[in-house]
Protein backbone atom coordinates (compact mmCIF):
# COMPACT_ATOMS: atom_id res chain seq x y z
CA UNK A 1 0.00 0.00 0.00
CA UNK A 2 3.06 2.26 0.18
CA UNK A 3 2.61 3.00 -3.53
CA UNK A 4 -0.68 4.77 -2.77
CA UNK A 5 -2.00 7.58 -0.63
CA UNK A 6 -5.51 8.73 0.24
CA UNK A 7 -6.72 12.10 -1.07
CA UNK A 8 -9.44 13.19 1.35
CA UNK A 9 -10.28 16.25 -0.73
CA UNK A 10 -10.99 14.13 -3.83
CA UNK A 11 -13.06 11.69 -1.79
CA UNK A 12 -15.06 14.50 -0.19
CA UNK A 13 -15.58 16.19 -3.54
CA UNK A 14 -17.42 13.30 -5.20
CA UNK A 15 -19.58 12.74 -2.13
CA UNK A 16 -20.42 16.43 -1.97
CA UNK A 17 -21.46 16.34 -5.65
CA UNK A 18 -23.93 13.55 -4.89
CA UNK A 19 -25.46 15.18 -1.83
CA UNK A 20 -25.52 18.82 -2.85
CA UNK A 21 -25.89 18.76 -6.66
CA UNK A 22 -27.90 15.64 -7.45
CA UNK A 23 -31.63 15.32 -6.93
CA UNK A 24 -33.71 12.14 -7.02
CA UNK A 25 -36.97 11.70 -8.92
CA UNK A 26 -38.93 13.18 -6.01
CA UNK A 27 -36.70 16.26 -5.95
CA UNK A 28 -35.01 15.27 -2.70
CA UNK A 29 -31.19 15.41 -2.38
CA UNK A 30 -29.27 12.21 -3.01
CA UNK A 31 -28.47 10.98 0.50
CA UNK A 32 -25.60 8.53 0.35
CA UNK A 33 -25.92 5.41 2.47
CA UNK A 34 -22.79 4.50 4.48
CA UNK A 35 -21.78 1.72 2.07
CA UNK A 36 -22.20 4.02 -0.93
CA UNK A 37 -20.13 6.75 0.72
CA UNK A 38 -17.34 4.33 1.63
CA UNK A 39 -17.32 2.94 -1.91
CA UNK A 40 -17.13 6.35 -3.61
CA UNK A 41 -14.43 7.58 -1.22
CA UNK A 42 -12.23 4.55 -1.91
CA UNK A 43 -12.87 4.68 -5.66
CA UNK A 44 -11.99 8.37 -6.04
CA UNK A 45 -9.77 9.02 -3.02
CA UNK A 46 -7.12 6.32 -3.44
CA UNK A 47 -4.29 7.79 -5.53
CA UNK A 48 -0.93 6.69 -6.90
CA UNK A 49 2.12 8.32 -5.33
CA UNK A 50 4.11 8.31 -8.56
CA UNK A 51 1.69 10.44 -10.62
CA UNK A 52 -1.22 11.51 -8.40
CA UNK A 53 -3.76 9.72 -10.59
CA UNK A 54 -6.52 7.44 -9.33
CA UNK A 55 -5.51 3.92 -8.43
CA UNK A 56 -8.62 2.22 -9.74
CA UNK A 57 -9.43 1.97 -13.45
CA UNK A 58 -12.03 -0.78 -13.19
CA UNK A 59 -14.66 -1.50 -10.58
CA UNK A 60 -17.31 -4.16 -10.09
CA UNK A 61 -20.44 -3.28 -8.12
CA UNK A 62 -22.41 -6.44 -7.41
CA UNK A 63 -25.37 -6.11 -5.06
CA UNK A 64 -28.87 -7.53 -4.69
CA UNK A 65 -31.69 -6.13 -6.78
CA UNK A 66 -33.30 -2.93 -5.50
CA UNK A 67 -30.32 -1.71 -3.46
CA UNK A 68 -29.75 1.45 -5.44
CA UNK A 69 -26.82 0.48 -7.66
CA UNK A 70 -28.49 1.98 -10.75
CA UNK A 71 -29.12 5.30 -8.99
CA UNK A 72 -25.54 5.37 -7.73
CA UNK A 73 -24.21 4.63 -11.21
CA UNK A 74 -26.50 7.28 -12.71
CA UNK A 75 -25.05 9.93 -10.44
CA UNK A 76 -21.51 8.69 -11.00
CA UNK A 77 -21.97 8.96 -14.78
CA UNK A 78 -22.96 12.61 -14.43
CA UNK A 79 -19.99 13.30 -12.18
CA UNK A 80 -17.61 11.74 -14.72
CA UNK A 81 -19.23 13.78 -17.49
CA UNK A 82 -19.10 17.22 -15.95
CA UNK A 83 -17.20 17.27 -12.65
CA UNK A 84 -14.14 15.01 -12.95
CA UNK A 85 -11.99 17.62 -14.68
CA UNK A 86 -11.56 15.62 -17.90
CA UNK A 87 -11.49 17.69 -21.09
CA UNK A 88 -14.09 16.65 -23.69
CA UNK A 89 -15.04 13.69 -21.54
CA UNK A 90 -17.03 10.90 -23.14
CA UNK A 91 -19.21 8.78 -20.86
CA UNK A 92 -21.18 5.76 -22.07
CA UNK A 93 -23.82 3.55 -20.51
CA UNK A 94 -23.54 0.18 -22.25
CA UNK A 95 -25.78 -2.89 -22.16
CA UNK A 96 -26.78 -5.79 -24.39
CA UNK A 97 -29.67 -3.68 -25.70
CA UNK A 98 -30.38 0.03 -26.03
CA UNK A 99 -33.49 -0.46 -23.90
CA UNK A 100 -31.47 -1.90 -21.01
CA UNK A 101 -28.77 0.75 -21.31
CA UNK A 102 -31.48 3.39 -21.07
CA UNK A 103 -32.38 2.27 -17.53
CA UNK A 104 -29.39 3.96 -15.90
CA UNK A 105 -29.37 6.74 -18.50
CA UNK A 106 -33.01 7.69 -17.90
CA UNK A 107 -32.34 8.04 -14.18
CA UNK A 108 -29.45 10.36 -15.05
CA UNK A 109 -31.75 12.43 -17.28
CA UNK A 110 -34.23 12.76 -14.44
CA UNK A 111 -31.43 13.92 -12.14
CA UNK A 112 -30.46 16.61 -14.63
CA UNK A 113 -34.07 17.80 -14.84
CA UNK A 114 -34.42 17.90 -11.05
CA UNK A 115 -31.12 19.64 -10.34
CA UNK A 116 -30.99 23.40 -11.07
CA UNK A 117 -27.17 23.32 -11.14
CA UNK A 118 -27.06 20.53 -13.73
CA UNK A 119 -30.03 21.76 -15.73
CA UNK A 120 -28.32 25.05 -16.55
CA UNK A 121 -25.14 23.31 -17.71
CA UNK A 122 -26.40 20.15 -19.45
CA UNK A 123 -28.78 19.39 -22.30
CA UNK A 124 -30.65 16.04 -22.00
CA UNK A 125 -31.78 14.41 -25.25
CA UNK A 126 -33.31 11.02 -26.08
CA UNK A 127 -30.08 8.99 -26.01
CA UNK A 128 -27.50 11.60 -25.04
CA UNK A 129 -26.71 14.32 -22.52
CA UNK A 130 -24.35 17.05 -23.65
CA UNK A 131 -22.82 20.00 -21.86
CA UNK A 132 -23.22 23.64 -22.82
CA UNK A 133 -19.45 24.06 -22.75
CA UNK A 134 -16.41 21.81 -22.90
CA UNK A 135 -17.70 19.34 -25.53
CA UNK A 136 -18.52 16.72 -22.89
CA UNK A 137 -21.13 14.05 -23.54
CA UNK A 138 -22.89 11.09 -21.95
CA UNK A 139 -24.53 8.58 -24.29
CA UNK A 140 -26.34 5.26 -24.49
CA UNK A 141 -24.60 2.49 -26.39
CA UNK A 142 -25.62 -1.11 -27.10
CA UNK A 143 -23.50 -4.23 -27.46
CA UNK A 144 -22.25 -4.06 -31.04
CA UNK A 145 -18.52 -4.11 -31.84
CA UNK A 146 -18.99 -1.47 -34.54
CA UNK A 147 -20.48 0.95 -32.01
CA UNK A 148 -17.09 1.07 -30.24
CA UNK A 149 -15.38 2.62 -33.27
CA UNK A 150 -14.22 6.21 -32.87
CA UNK A 151 -14.84 6.31 -29.13
CA UNK A 152 -12.48 7.74 -26.48
CA UNK A 153 -14.36 6.85 -23.31
CA UNK A 154 -13.46 8.51 -20.05
CA UNK A 155 -16.03 6.36 -18.29
CA UNK A 156 -18.09 3.33 -19.36
CA UNK A 157 -20.85 1.83 -17.23
CA UNK A 158 -21.70 -1.74 -18.20
CA UNK A 159 -25.19 -2.45 -16.91
CA UNK A 160 -26.38 -6.03 -16.12
CA UNK A 161 -22.98 -7.55 -16.85
CA UNK A 162 -24.30 -11.01 -15.90
CA UNK A 163 -26.05 -11.27 -19.29
CA UNK A 164 -23.01 -10.23 -21.37
CA UNK A 165 -21.87 -13.37 -23.20
CA UNK A 166 -21.00 -14.77 -26.62
CA UNK A 167 -20.91 -12.01 -29.21
CA UNK A 168 -20.86 -9.35 -26.47
CA UNK A 169 -17.23 -10.23 -25.71
CA UNK A 170 -15.91 -8.47 -28.77
CA UNK A 171 -17.80 -5.30 -27.87
CA UNK A 172 -16.68 -5.46 -24.22
CA UNK A 173 -13.02 -5.85 -25.22
CA UNK A 174 -13.24 -3.10 -27.83
CA UNK A 175 -14.63 -0.57 -25.37
CA UNK A 176 -12.04 -1.52 -22.75
CA UNK A 177 -9.27 -1.04 -25.29
CA UNK A 178 -10.55 2.40 -26.31
CA UNK A 179 -10.47 3.58 -22.68
CA UNK A 180 -6.65 3.41 -22.52
CA UNK A 181 -6.54 6.62 -24.54
CA UNK A 182 -7.61 8.51 -21.41
CA UNK A 183 -5.37 9.45 -18.48
CA UNK A 184 -7.50 7.96 -15.71
CA UNK A 185 -10.51 6.19 -17.23
CA UNK A 186 -13.10 4.29 -15.21
CA UNK A 187 -14.84 1.09 -16.30
CA UNK A 188 -17.75 0.44 -13.91
CA UNK A 189 -19.47 -2.94 -14.12
CA UNK A 190 -22.93 -3.33 -12.56
CA UNK A 191 -24.57 -6.68 -11.94
CA UNK A 192 -26.52 -9.03 -9.78
CA UNK A 193 -25.88 -12.77 -9.92
CA UNK A 194 -27.33 -14.67 -12.87
CA UNK A 195 -27.58 -18.09 -14.47
CA UNK A 196 -24.93 -18.16 -17.19
CA UNK A 197 -21.59 -19.23 -15.75
CA UNK A 198 -20.00 -18.67 -19.16
CA UNK A 199 -20.92 -14.99 -19.10
CA UNK A 200 -18.49 -12.10 -18.75
CA UNK A 201 -20.27 -11.18 -15.55
CA UNK A 202 -19.55 -14.52 -13.89
CA UNK A 203 -15.88 -14.26 -14.86
CA UNK A 204 -15.56 -10.83 -13.24
CA UNK A 205 -17.60 -11.98 -10.24
CA UNK A 206 -15.18 -14.86 -9.60
CA UNK A 207 -12.19 -12.62 -10.29
CA UNK A 208 -13.58 -10.04 -7.86
CA UNK A 209 -13.88 -12.64 -5.11
CA UNK A 210 -10.28 -13.75 -5.68
CA UNK A 211 -9.06 -10.14 -5.50
CA UNK A 212 -10.94 -9.53 -2.24
CA UNK A 213 -9.70 -12.78 -0.69
CA UNK A 214 -6.12 -12.02 -1.70
CA UNK A 215 -6.26 -8.49 -0.26
CA UNK A 216 -7.80 -9.82 2.96
CA UNK A 217 -4.76 -12.09 3.25
CA UNK A 218 -2.41 -9.12 2.89
CA UNK A 219 -1.37 -9.63 -0.74
CA UNK A 220 -2.25 -7.79 -3.94
CA UNK A 221 -3.39 -8.85 -7.42
CA UNK A 222 -4.91 -6.61 -10.10
CA UNK A 223 -4.22 -3.47 -8.09
CA UNK A 224 -6.19 -1.18 -10.41
CA UNK A 225 -9.43 -3.15 -9.87
CA UNK A 226 -11.92 -2.35 -7.07
CA UNK A 227 -14.60 -5.00 -6.51
CA UNK A 228 -17.51 -4.43 -4.14
CA UNK A 229 -19.59 -7.59 -3.78
CA UNK A 230 -22.56 -8.00 -1.46
CA UNK A 231 -23.59 -11.64 -1.68
CA UNK A 232 -24.69 -14.57 0.44
CA UNK A 233 -22.61 -17.73 0.43
CA UNK A 234 -24.13 -20.60 -1.57
CA UNK A 235 -24.17 -22.75 1.60
CA UNK A 236 -25.95 -20.13 3.72
CA UNK A 237 -29.50 -20.77 4.94
CA UNK A 238 -31.37 -18.80 2.29
CA UNK A 239 -34.41 -18.34 4.56
CA UNK A 240 -32.39 -16.81 7.40
CA UNK A 241 -32.90 -13.04 7.42
CA UNK A 242 -29.31 -12.51 8.50
CA UNK A 243 -28.34 -14.11 5.18
CA UNK A 244 -30.45 -11.56 3.33
CA UNK A 245 -28.48 -8.71 4.91
CA UNK A 246 -25.27 -9.97 3.26
CA UNK A 247 -26.58 -9.13 -0.21
CA UNK A 248 -28.85 -6.21 0.69
CA UNK A 249 -27.07 -3.31 2.39
CA UNK A 250 -30.14 -1.15 1.77
CA UNK A 251 -32.62 -3.26 3.74
CA UNK A 252 -35.04 -0.82 5.34
CA UNK A 253 -34.07 1.93 2.89
CA UNK A 254 -34.78 0.93 -0.72
CA UNK A 255 -35.36 -2.76 0.05
CA UNK A 256 -38.59 -3.50 1.90
CA UNK A 257 -38.11 -6.31 4.43
CA UNK A 258 -41.79 -7.30 4.35
CA UNK A 259 -41.60 -7.65 0.56
CA UNK A 260 -38.49 -9.81 0.88
CA UNK A 261 -40.34 -12.03 3.36
CA UNK A 262 -43.25 -12.38 0.95
CA UNK A 263 -40.87 -13.25 -1.90
CA UNK A 264 -39.17 -15.86 0.26
CA UNK A 265 -42.52 -17.41 1.14
CA UNK A 266 -43.42 -17.72 -2.54
CA UNK A 267 -39.96 -19.13 -3.27
CA UNK A 268 -40.56 -21.97 -0.83
CA UNK A 269 -43.58 -23.05 -2.86
CA UNK A 270 -42.23 -22.80 -6.41
CA UNK A 271 -38.64 -23.72 -7.38
CA UNK A 272 -38.51 -21.17 -10.21
CA UNK A 273 -39.23 -18.47 -7.64
CA UNK A 274 -36.46 -19.87 -5.44
CA UNK A 275 -33.95 -19.51 -8.29
CA UNK A 276 -35.08 -15.91 -8.78
CA UNK A 277 -34.81 -15.19 -5.05
CA UNK A 278 -31.29 -16.62 -4.89
CA UNK A 279 -30.01 -14.67 -7.88
CA UNK A 280 -31.87 -11.38 -7.56
CA UNK A 281 -31.97 -10.96 -3.79
CA UNK A 282 -29.04 -13.01 -2.45
CA UNK A 283 -26.59 -12.66 -5.34
CA UNK A 284 -26.08 -16.41 -5.52
CA UNK A 285 -25.47 -17.85 -8.98
CA UNK A 286 -28.08 -20.46 -9.79
CA UNK A 287 -28.73 -23.11 -12.39
CA UNK A 288 -30.59 -21.95 -15.48
CA UNK A 289 -32.89 -24.95 -15.17
CA UNK A 290 -34.80 -25.52 -11.94
CA UNK A 291 -37.18 -28.29 -10.94
CA UNK A 292 -40.59 -26.77 -11.52
CA UNK A 293 -43.26 -28.62 -9.53
CA UNK A 294 -42.80 -30.02 -6.01
CA UNK A 295 -44.49 -33.39 -5.52
CA UNK A 296 -46.79 -32.09 -2.77
CA UNK A 297 -48.03 -29.24 -4.93
CA UNK A 298 -48.84 -31.54 -7.83
CA UNK A 299 -50.57 -33.98 -5.48
CA UNK A 300 -52.74 -31.18 -4.06
CA UNK A 301 -53.97 -30.41 -7.58
CA UNK A 302 -55.13 -33.97 -8.24
CA UNK A 303 -58.46 -35.70 -7.89
CA UNK A 304 -60.96 -37.58 -10.00
CA UNK A 305 -61.96 -36.17 -13.37
CA UNK A 306 -64.93 -37.84 -15.09
CA UNK A 307 -64.66 -37.34 -18.85
CA UNK A 308 -68.40 -37.91 -19.31
CA UNK A 309 -69.21 -35.03 -16.96
CA UNK A 310 -67.33 -32.70 -19.31
CA UNK A 311 -69.25 -33.58 -22.49
CA UNK A 312 -70.46 -30.46 -24.26
CA UNK A 313 -68.27 -28.11 -22.25
CA UNK A 314 -65.81 -25.69 -23.88
CA UNK A 315 -62.11 -26.54 -23.67
CA UNK A 316 -58.72 -25.43 -24.94
CA UNK A 317 -56.26 -27.95 -26.33
CA UNK A 318 -52.49 -28.24 -26.55
CA UNK A 319 -50.74 -30.79 -28.80
CA UNK A 320 -47.04 -31.62 -28.48
CA UNK A 321 -46.33 -33.53 -31.68
CA UNK A 322 -43.26 -35.76 -31.50
CA UNK A 323 -40.62 -36.93 -33.91
CA UNK A 324 -41.02 -40.31 -35.59
CA UNK A 325 -40.55 -42.59 -32.57
CA UNK A 326 -41.25 -40.37 -29.59
CA UNK A 327 -44.16 -39.73 -27.24
CA UNK A 328 -47.03 -37.55 -28.51
CA UNK A 329 -49.17 -35.71 -25.99
CA UNK A 330 -52.55 -33.97 -26.04
CA UNK A 331 -54.03 -31.96 -23.15
CA UNK A 332 -57.58 -30.60 -22.87
CA UNK A 333 -58.18 -27.82 -20.35
CA UNK A 334 -61.76 -27.14 -19.25
CA UNK A 335 -62.34 -23.75 -17.58
CA UNK A 336 -64.45 -23.70 -14.40
CA UNK A 337 -68.13 -22.78 -14.60
CA UNK A 338 -68.50 -21.91 -10.91
CA UNK A 339 -66.37 -19.69 -8.70
CA UNK A 340 -64.97 -22.49 -6.54
CA UNK A 341 -64.64 -25.05 -9.32
CA UNK A 342 -61.20 -26.14 -10.52
CA UNK A 343 -59.88 -26.29 -14.06
CA UNK A 344 -60.29 -29.87 -15.29
CA UNK A 345 -57.65 -31.63 -17.39
CA UNK A 346 -57.92 -34.59 -19.74
CA UNK A 347 -54.63 -35.98 -21.00
CA UNK A 348 -53.89 -38.40 -23.85
CA UNK A 349 -50.57 -39.80 -25.05
CA UNK A 350 -49.45 -41.99 -27.94
CA UNK A 351 -46.34 -44.06 -28.57
CA UNK A 352 -45.38 -46.38 -31.47
CA UNK A 353 -46.10 -49.98 -30.53
CA UNK A 354 -42.75 -51.38 -31.67
CA UNK A 355 -40.84 -49.02 -29.32
CA UNK A 356 -42.77 -49.73 -26.12
CA UNK A 357 -40.74 -52.63 -24.78
CA UNK A 358 -37.33 -51.13 -25.61
CA UNK A 359 -38.25 -47.74 -24.13
CA UNK A 360 -39.52 -49.38 -20.94
CA UNK A 361 -36.28 -51.31 -20.53
CA UNK A 362 -33.81 -48.57 -21.46
CA UNK A 363 -35.53 -45.59 -19.80
CA UNK A 364 -36.89 -47.46 -16.79
CA UNK A 365 -40.32 -45.95 -17.45
CA UNK A 366 -43.41 -48.25 -17.35
CA UNK A 367 -44.64 -47.52 -20.87
CA UNK A 368 -45.54 -51.21 -21.18
CA UNK A 369 -47.74 -51.07 -18.06
CA UNK A 370 -49.39 -47.86 -19.23
CA UNK A 371 -50.01 -49.39 -22.63
CA UNK A 372 -51.64 -52.43 -21.03
CA UNK A 373 -53.95 -50.40 -18.78
CA UNK A 374 -54.87 -47.86 -21.49
CA UNK A 375 -53.18 -44.86 -19.86
CA UNK A 376 -51.15 -44.43 -23.04
CA UNK A 377 -52.24 -45.36 -26.56
CA UNK A 378 -50.04 -47.45 -28.84
CA UNK A 379 -50.12 -47.03 -32.59
CA UNK A 380 -49.03 -49.78 -35.01
CA UNK A 381 -45.45 -49.92 -36.22
CA UNK A 382 -42.33 -48.08 -35.12
CA UNK A 383 -43.20 -44.51 -36.05
CA UNK A 384 -45.75 -41.90 -35.08
CA UNK A 385 -49.17 -42.56 -36.60
CA UNK A 386 -50.36 -39.03 -37.28
CA UNK A 387 -53.74 -40.08 -38.80
CA UNK A 388 -54.56 -42.03 -35.62
CA UNK A 389 -53.92 -38.93 -33.49
CA UNK A 390 -55.98 -36.83 -35.89
CA UNK A 391 -58.89 -39.31 -35.74
CA UNK A 392 -58.82 -39.17 -31.94
CA UNK A 393 -58.94 -35.36 -31.94
CA UNK A 394 -61.85 -35.48 -34.38
CA UNK A 395 -63.69 -37.84 -32.04
CA UNK A 396 -63.00 -35.56 -29.06
CA UNK A 397 -64.37 -32.63 -31.06
CA UNK A 398 -67.73 -34.43 -31.31
CA UNK A 399 -67.89 -34.68 -27.50
CA UNK A 400 -66.40 -31.41 -26.35
CA UNK A 401 -66.60 -27.83 -27.51
CA UNK A 402 -62.98 -27.43 -28.64
CA UNK A 403 -62.31 -23.71 -28.91
CA UNK A 404 -58.74 -23.86 -30.15
CA UNK A 405 -55.86 -26.31 -30.60
CA UNK A 406 -52.34 -24.96 -30.00
CA UNK A 407 -49.62 -27.06 -31.65
CA UNK A 408 -45.88 -27.14 -31.13
CA UNK A 409 -44.53 -26.04 -34.55
CA UNK A 410 -41.93 -28.82 -34.62
CA UNK A 411 -43.13 -31.83 -36.65
CA UNK A 412 -46.61 -30.31 -36.90
CA UNK A 413 -47.12 -29.52 -40.59
CA UNK A 414 -49.14 -32.66 -41.32
CA UNK A 415 -51.45 -32.56 -38.29
CA UNK A 416 -51.95 -28.81 -38.63
CA UNK A 417 -53.20 -29.22 -42.19
CA UNK A 418 -55.52 -32.07 -41.22
CA UNK A 419 -57.10 -30.10 -38.38
CA UNK A 420 -57.43 -26.97 -40.48
CA UNK A 421 -59.13 -28.87 -43.29
CA UNK A 422 -61.51 -30.41 -40.76
CA UNK A 423 -62.55 -26.92 -39.62
CA UNK A 424 -61.02 -27.27 -36.14
CA UNK A 425 -59.54 -23.93 -35.16
CA UNK A 426 -55.80 -24.35 -34.58
CA UNK A 427 -52.51 -22.49 -34.63
CA UNK A 428 -48.82 -23.14 -34.15
CA UNK A 429 -47.62 -22.08 -30.70
CA UNK A 430 -44.00 -20.93 -30.46
CA UNK A 431 -41.80 -22.50 -27.81
CA UNK A 432 -39.43 -19.59 -27.19
CA UNK A 433 -39.61 -17.83 -23.85
CA UNK A 434 -41.49 -14.87 -25.35
CA UNK A 435 -44.35 -17.19 -26.35
CA UNK A 436 -44.33 -19.45 -23.27
CA UNK A 437 -43.59 -17.24 -20.27
CA UNK A 438 -47.08 -15.86 -19.60
CA UNK A 439 -48.66 -19.31 -19.84
CA UNK A 440 -45.99 -20.84 -17.58
CA UNK A 441 -46.61 -18.16 -14.97
CA UNK A 442 -50.36 -18.71 -15.23
CA UNK A 443 -49.82 -22.46 -14.85
CA UNK A 444 -47.80 -21.78 -11.69
CA UNK A 445 -50.58 -19.57 -10.33
CA UNK A 446 -53.17 -22.28 -10.94
CA UNK A 447 -51.06 -24.80 -9.05
CA UNK A 448 -50.33 -22.47 -6.13
CA UNK A 449 -54.01 -21.56 -5.81
CA UNK A 450 -54.98 -25.25 -6.13
CA UNK A 451 -57.23 -24.35 -9.05
CA UNK A 452 -56.22 -27.33 -11.21
CA UNK A 453 -57.50 -30.92 -11.28
CA UNK A 454 -55.24 -33.09 -13.44
CA UNK A 455 -57.14 -36.27 -12.70
CA UNK A 456 -54.08 -38.06 -11.26
CA UNK A 457 -53.20 -39.22 -14.76
CA UNK A 458 -50.08 -41.40 -14.34
CA UNK A 459 -48.36 -40.30 -17.54
CA UNK A 460 -48.97 -36.62 -16.89
CA UNK A 461 -47.80 -37.00 -13.27
CA UNK A 462 -44.60 -38.66 -14.44
CA UNK A 463 -43.97 -35.77 -16.82
CA UNK A 464 -44.75 -33.18 -14.12
CA UNK A 465 -42.06 -34.75 -11.94
CA UNK A 466 -39.56 -34.34 -14.80
CA UNK A 467 -40.33 -30.73 -15.63
CA UNK A 468 -37.60 -28.13 -15.25
CA UNK A 469 -37.88 -24.45 -16.06
CA UNK A 470 -35.34 -22.71 -18.18
CA UNK A 471 -34.96 -19.25 -16.69
CA UNK A 472 -34.09 -16.33 -18.97
CA UNK A 473 -33.97 -12.54 -18.98
CA UNK A 474 -32.32 -12.34 -15.58
CA UNK A 475 -34.82 -14.67 -14.01
CA UNK A 476 -37.90 -12.75 -15.09
CA UNK A 477 -39.10 -15.23 -17.73
CA UNK A 478 -39.39 -19.01 -17.85
CA UNK A 479 -40.24 -21.77 -20.27
CA UNK A 480 -40.20 -25.60 -20.16
CA UNK A 481 -36.65 -26.89 -20.55
CA UNK A 482 -36.81 -30.04 -22.65
CA UNK A 483 -33.03 -30.31 -22.84
CA UNK A 484 -32.36 -30.34 -19.09
CA UNK A 485 -35.56 -31.87 -17.75
CA UNK A 486 -34.84 -35.32 -16.36
CA UNK A 487 -37.03 -37.11 -18.93
CA UNK A 488 -40.18 -36.61 -21.00
CA UNK A 489 -42.29 -33.50 -20.36
CA UNK A 490 -44.43 -33.50 -23.54
CA UNK A 491 -47.74 -33.71 -21.67
CA UNK A 492 -46.91 -30.71 -19.49
CA UNK A 493 -45.83 -28.70 -22.55
CA UNK A 494 -49.17 -29.56 -24.17
CA UNK A 495 -51.02 -28.50 -21.00
CA UNK A 496 -49.15 -25.19 -20.83
CA UNK A 497 -50.08 -24.46 -24.45
CA UNK A 498 -53.72 -25.17 -23.55
CA UNK A 499 -53.35 -22.77 -20.60
CA UNK A 500 -51.95 -20.21 -23.04
CA UNK A 501 -55.04 -20.43 -25.25
CA UNK A 502 -57.41 -20.20 -22.28
CA UNK A 503 -55.50 -17.21 -20.90
CA UNK A 504 -55.64 -15.49 -24.26
CA UNK A 505 -59.39 -16.01 -24.44
CA UNK A 506 -59.78 -14.16 -21.14
CA UNK A 507 -57.51 -11.29 -22.07
CA UNK A 508 -58.72 -10.72 -25.63
CA UNK A 509 -62.32 -9.99 -26.64
CA UNK A 510 -63.91 -12.41 -29.13
CA UNK A 511 -63.25 -11.54 -32.81
CA UNK A 512 -66.92 -10.66 -33.38
CA UNK A 513 -67.15 -8.67 -30.16
CA UNK A 514 -68.60 -5.22 -30.72
CA UNK A 515 -67.95 -2.20 -28.58
CA UNK A 516 -71.61 -1.26 -29.12
CA UNK A 517 -72.80 -4.57 -27.66
CA UNK A 518 -70.63 -4.04 -24.60
CA UNK A 519 -71.58 -0.45 -23.78
CA UNK A 520 -74.36 0.49 -26.20
CA UNK A 521 -74.52 3.48 -28.50
CA UNK A 522 -73.48 6.82 -27.07
CA UNK A 523 -75.66 9.76 -28.13
CA UNK A 524 -74.24 13.28 -27.94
Amino acid sequence: MERYYFDNAAADRVCRFFETVLRLDNGEPFKLEPWQRDYLRELFGRKRKDNGLRRYRRSLLCVGSGNGKSALASGLALYMTIADGEAASEVYCAATSTLQASTVFQTSKNMVSQSPKLHERMQPMQTAITTNEGFCSYRVISSNPRSAHGKRPHCVIFDELQVFAGRDREFFSAIETKAVKRQQPLILMLMTAGYDRKSIGHEWFEHGKRVLETRAAGDEIDESFLPLIFAADPDDDWLDESTWAKANPNIGVTVNLDELRAEAERAQLMPSKKAEFLTLHLNVWSNKSTRAIPYELWRDNGGTVNADDLIGRPCYVGLDKAQTQDVNALALLFPPREKDERYKVLHYAWIPEDTVYERSKVEGVPYDVWADNGTIFVTPGNYVDTPAIFDHIKELATKYDIKHVAIDPANSTDIYGMLDNEGIECSQHGQRVEAMNDACREFEKMLLAKRLNHGDNEVLTYMAENLCWQTQRGGDQIRPDKENSTSKIDGIVALIMAVSMELRSRLEPPPDDSVYERRGVLIF
